[in-house]
């Protein structure tokens, strides 16, 4: 029922604002209070008020109606009677509830309070449905409150449970007044969700109606032989039962899960809005319920939309070879985002072993990302960024750190994150400069303008010619002097700013010469950590400083927290920059030198970073003495 979603604003400040067809899924992802819920909530009030709402995130919802027959047909199921003193031509009496579950509490209580009725007129509603695509503020009003709102249903967490709890029979001559009861009529229906609560718990869902008053679910080790053994009421019937299991003795997962389906199945909604439907479920049985909703969306001509913080939901629905929409949404530093994210793309990430291993997915909950080219490099990065964050010295909040095997896959990880529009920087030893080929697919990877590859690779080919092999590994650009080490830092800073970090002593294990640690890889790593400390109180321990590491990692949350960074797209440079003659650099002012450099000897091949091999240390501030 909904044909597209205009939301207020685009993937970044000044973008068109992102306008979608909805398909059967629609998933919202991103960090914590990026707006995800919101965006929900806000879809029920524009449906409730008639577009009458103050939205934030949700400008307008285009809506796609059915013929008036089905209208009429939907309208019915859900009328009470005819009004007094009405035809059934003209009026119907439906309730207006907005969950399942609140109805089912109220009746299952007994609770005095009367049940909200209203009144349909059912020609004025087809008469406004026939300007939906173009409709007045009170059409769309009639549109709204009259059909939409009686189905659409938001789940949150309570409502969730709820739609498993005991619901009212009504009596078989008159319309159910909640999705059990529509389902008890359903055989087929009941039947689809038996076949997926057995795939997913070896369980099979009835409806149980022998209390009389009130139709209950439970939960048989064996499918019912026929119709008349579910639902006659009889001895028969009384002892299947009886075997079965109260579905309120299950877990809250089994209870989730099954609600959540047996409301789709039912027909009884068109349009849900579920918030965290992973909650309460374990991995495998998330990845399930995102692929069966998304196929019985489909099945039903329904719209769900949903906010997760669940890559396994994610690709479930993604896997389940149906129309999905994911959205990723952001809001920091007061400005909000929404992008689109290709679903094949997704699916592509997760065929790959190495993406999938590193958990690649689930970056696209957090802030942004920090790529290191080992898992070495990114415990220690990350428990730098920690304390910097515990210490209130900055670093980058909210991020994930994630490694690849090597210095070569990082770029298959940090261009499909940026393309997701999630800020990934790349962390690399310095020895990233001693191949022509890698460099250049790095500068692809981060969106680098083509044309600042010749020039840069031309100073890379340049100091690659003064920097000794050996110095890549022990001192990096604090070797060198003059104009040349001039001219490594005015690189390495071009790099930075499109989030591509190299260690300008060398490598990981240059950081903190002053606590005397030799070594590579876990090696080091385990030496270095337990000379840091562990205990904050303890006077040995490392607190965050303005050099060296602490630096270093700032500039790398400095890129991710930045707004308008560089590097997250396609960016197009004018002719005039790349034709002008450049003005003549201030005094003092390292400048690039683009004289072709001669041929060298071809280069050897990389030490294997985790032999284990004592060095000598250079002075407390991680520099060798400088050669010219």
């Amino acid at each position: 029922m909904l044909k597209s979603v205009a939301l207020r604003f685009g993937a970044a400040e000044g973008d068109e604002p992102l306008r979608f067809t909805p398909g059967p899924m629609t998933v919202f992802v991103g960090p914590n209070n990026s707006g995800k819920s919101l965006a929900l909530r806000e879809v029920e009030e524009f449906i409730g008020s008639g577009g009458d709402s103050p939205r934030h995130i949700i400008r307008k919802l285009g809506i796609r109606l059915p013929s008036d027959a089905t209208i009429e047909q939907m309208l019915r199921s859900r009328a009470l009677g005819v009004k007094d003193g009405a035809t059934a031509e003209n009026e119907i009496t439906v309730l207006r509830l907005r969950s399942p579950g609140e109805y089912s509490r109220r009746r299952a209580t007994d609770t005095a309070e009367p049940l909200v009725e209203a009144t349909i007129d059912i020609a004025a509603l087809l008469a406004a449905a026939a300007h939906v695509d173009h409709p007045t503020d009170e059409e769309l009003d009639i549109i709204c409150r009259d059909l939409l709102a009686l189905f659409t249903l938001r789940l949150d967490g309570q409502t969730r449970l709820a739609l498993t709890q005991p619901q009212a029979a009504a009596a078989r001559a008159a319309n159910p007044t909640n999705h059990l009861g529509v389902l008890f009529r359903d055989h087929e229906a009941r039947a689809r969700i038996r076949e997926i609560t057995a795939d997913a718990f070896g369980l099979y869902f009835v409806v149980d109606p022998t209390a009389g008053s009130h139709f209950r679910v439970r939960m048989s080790e064996r499918a019912p032989l026929d119709n008349d053994e579910e639902q006659a009421a009889d001895d028969r019937s009384r002892a299947f039962h009886g075997r079965a299991t109260d579905i309120a003795e299950m877990s809250d997962g089994i209870r989730a899960f099954t609600g959540l389906t047996a409301a789709l199945l039912s027909a009884d909604y068109r349009i849900m809005l579920v918030d965290e439907p992973e909650a309460f479920l374990h991995p495998p049985l998330t990845r399930k319920l995102g692929r069966r909703l998304t196929q019985l969306a489909a099945e039903r001509g329904a719209n769900v939309l949903v906010a997760t913080h669940s890559p396994d939901f994610v690709m479930g629905c993604v896997t389940s070879g149906h129309a999905v929409n994911i959205v990723r949404l952001t809001h920091r530093h007061g400005i909000p985002g929404a992008r689109m994210l290709a679903a094949h793309q997704l699916e592509a990430m997760m065929r790959d072993p190495l993406l999938r291993s590193t958990g690649v997915l689930g970056a696209m909950f957090h802030e942004g990302a920090v790529v290191c080219e080992a898992d070495a490099d990114r415990v220690y990065y990350q428990e730098i960024n920690d304390r910097m964050l515990a210490h209130r010295s900055g670093g980058a909040d909210g991020c994930v750190f994630l490694n690849a095997q090597n210095k070569q896959t990082v770029r298959r990880i940090i261009r499909p994150l940026r393309e997701m529009g999630l800020p990934a920087a790349a962390i690399l030893d310095l020895d990233l400069l001693k191949g022509r080929e890698d460099f250049r697919d790095l500068l692809h990877a981060a969106f680098v303008p083509q044309v600042f590859w010749e020039p840069w690779e031309q100073s890379r080919r340049l100091l690659h010619q003064k920097m000794n092999n050996a110095h890549y590994k022990d001192g990096g650009i604090y070797r060198l002097n003059g104009e040349a080490r001039d001219q490594f830092e005015l690189l390495l800073d071009n790099l930075a700013e499109y989030g591509v970090f190299l260690v300008p002593a060398g490598e990981l294990e240059c950081w903190m010469p002053e606590l005397g640690v030799s070594g590579h890889g876990p090696e080091w790593l385990t030496q270095v950590f337990n000379r840091m400390g562990m205990d904050p109180s303890d006077g040995t321990y490392q607190r965050p400083g303005t050099s060296g590491v602490w630096r270093f990692m700032q500039r790398v949350a400095g890129w991710i927290a930045e707004p308008r960074r560089k590097g997250m797209r396609e960016e197009s440079v004018p002719v005039q920059r790349q034709l002008a003659r450049p003005e003549p650099p201030e005094p003092g002012v390292p400048v690039l030198s683009l004289e072709p450099a001669p041929e060298v000897e071809p280069e050897p091949a990389p030490r294997d970073r985790d032999r284990d091999k004592d060095r000598d240390r250079g002075p407390d501030d991680g520099r060798r003495q400088a050669v010219a």
